[in-house]
């Protein structure tokens, strides 16, 4: 059976430029392979023909003068790769093979294929692959990162592409970070690179180089199994010759499979067919794993929008596929639609807010409020969800604008109660809150009065001249203050303070208002 996945069965809120980037630079990067492995095999066969020697004997310490098929296919491989020590490697494990020579003389042949190797290296373009791979016995961290980009051939590039496209432009849109994203594909390569020298140094194996995208794509696999384990990715199956069948899978499900079979491959097998087993399954567990310790709250925050374009998706299939779709169902699809458009305008507007307050950026989010203003200002309830999330990023200056706002979208709509609330969130969290309207400070006083709030209407006005100048009628703030203070609160000493700036205002309005309090505080 092979599964192929190609895509997530998901709309994409923004283009995943990242991912396309990668994709290019994946194929622009093999192209140069080709080009350079063309101009190395062109460069061979006048070499093996000029060093050919058709005196020499099937059992010549020179075996690569003695075959030109066989110069070419040895000199090749040793071009492409980062260490040059590999000759005596091979030699030594084909004659193991063969018992062609002894053991002194198996130190002539491996000499002479050396110096061969060495007047070759002098002629031929050096291999853009040995500059690449990433060799286990160096930790490049260079090297780490170009050989993610490198391949073997085209099968090699396309395979990798079309698995890393299925997952990875799912993965960028969902953390809408294009700097995370980037870091968590190096951290993912990384990963991959430290295990396999890792690995090779606890058995003291061959430290076969490695090319590929791979273990980035397995890192890409095991994220997404964290973060949208119920996606559903297309994918298409073939079962022997005889079924080939588009079907969407769930991301967690892919991901077992594909992780969990190159893990048994890599404890039952020691033969991997040339395939880089070590990367796939640490690139794999790294990808899962960074997203459990460092994205729950990512995942927290995109679950509910996730999961109902997962649902739409699903309905939308029923709609496709069910013969009693009416006109009716499709004004559901329609609507349906329309709000999953709306939710995710409203995700991109949240996650834009997220990224400006937590990096103090109080201005341009209250820039964004005014932005888009017209568009939410009927929905007061989404500022008040906005304002939810927002206390629970950063109490910052945004946060106080934005109560400011719907302290004043409520009284338009004369929602006082709903004022009143919104400011002793407020006055909770900045005790020298500031109202957008002086006016809105006192008619919610008032109100707050009338409430039998007391405490509360003394925060709205408390220090009324300080936080609003001249701006606020002071004389009738001071009056509610001074009533506040000795009639209901009980704070004489604190009244005696305001009454005595009352008096030394001499005011014309509200004499009586304050001859009766000061009545009051002398006989109280």
């Amino acid at each position: 059976m092979l599964i192929i996945p190609y895509s997530a069965e998901l709309s994409l809120a923004k283009t995943p430029v990242v991912t396309y980037v990668v994709i290019v630079l994946c194929l622009l990067i093999y192209i140069m392979q080709a080009n350079n492995k063309e101009e190395i095999a062109e460069a061979l066969q006048p070499f093996c023909n000029q060093i050919y020697d058709e005196t020499l004997e099937p059992d010549d310490l020179d075996f690569l003068g003695e075959n030109r098929s066989t110069c070419v296919s040895f000199l090749y491989s040793v071009h492409a790769q980062p260490d040059k020590d590999i000759i005596e490697r091979w030699i030594k494990e084909r004659n193991v093979a063969t018992h062609t020579f002894t053991y002194e003389e198996i130190l002539d042949v491996i000499e002479i294929a050396k110096e061969h190797h060495a007047d070759f290296s002098e002629k031929a373009p050096a291999s853009l692959d040995a500059r690449l791979m990433y060799d286990p016995s160096s930790w490049g961290p260079i090297t780490t990162i170009t050989s993610a980009l490198a391949h073997a051939d085209w099968w090699h590039v396309l395979g990798n592409l079309i698995f890393f496209f299925a997952f990875a432009a799912a993965i960028e849109t969902l953390l809408d970070n294009k700097f995370h994203y980037i870091g968590f594909m190096a951290m993912v390569a990384l990963v991959n690179a430290v295990t396999y020298s890792a690995s090779i140094a606890v058995i003291n194996g061959p430290a076969i180089p490695s090319l590929g995208l791979s273990g980035v794509v397995m890192g890409v696999i095991g994220l997404a199994a964290y973060l949208m384990p119920k996606a559903r990715i297309r994918t298409f199956i073939w079962v022997i010759i005889f079924f080939v069948r588009a079907f969407p899978m769930p991301a967690w499900i892919l991901a077992a499979w594909f992780i969990g079979w190159d893990a048994y491959n890599l404890m039952m097998y020691s033969d991997h067919g040339g395939v880089n087993l070590i990367a796939h399954v640490s690139g794999g567990f790294a990808g899962y794993f960074y997203g459990f310790f460092f994205l729950k709250g990512r995942r927290e925050m995109i679950t509910d929008e996730l999961n109902e374009e997962i649902q739409f998706r699903k309905n939308t299939r029923k709609n496709i596929f069910s013969n009693t779709n009416s006109y009716r169902g499709g004004d559901k699809c329609l609507q349906q639609t329309e709000e999953k458009d709306a939710k995710r305008e409203y995700a991109k507007y949240s996650q834009k807010l997220y990224r400006y307050v937590n990096v103090g950026s109080s201005h341009e989010a209250i820039v964004l409020f005014l932005k888009e203003y017209d568009h939410y200002k009927d929905s007061i309830e989404i500022y008040e969800e906005l304002f939810n999330d927002i206390e629970g990023w950063k109490k910052c200056r945004a946060l106080m604008c934005l109560g400011r706002l719907i302290i004043n979208l409520h009284l338009e709509k004369n929602n006082k109660k709903e004022a009143l609330t919104m400011a002793q969130r407020c006055l909770n969290i900045q005790e020298d809150f500031v109202f957008a309207d002086p006016k809105e400070a006192l008619n919610l006083a008032l109100y707050a009065m009338e409430c039998q709030r007391y405490p509360l209407a003394h925060q709205i006005i408390n220090r009324a001249d300080l936080r609003y100048g001249e701006s606020i009628d002071l004389i009738y703030s001071l009056l509610l203050e001074a009533q506040l203070l000795l009639l209901h609160l009980d704070k004489r000493d604190e009244a005696k303070v305001v009454l005595k700036r009352l008096i030394d205002k001499k005011p014309m309005s509200y004499r009586k208002d304050i001859a009766s309090l000061i009545k009051v505080y002398k006989h109280g």
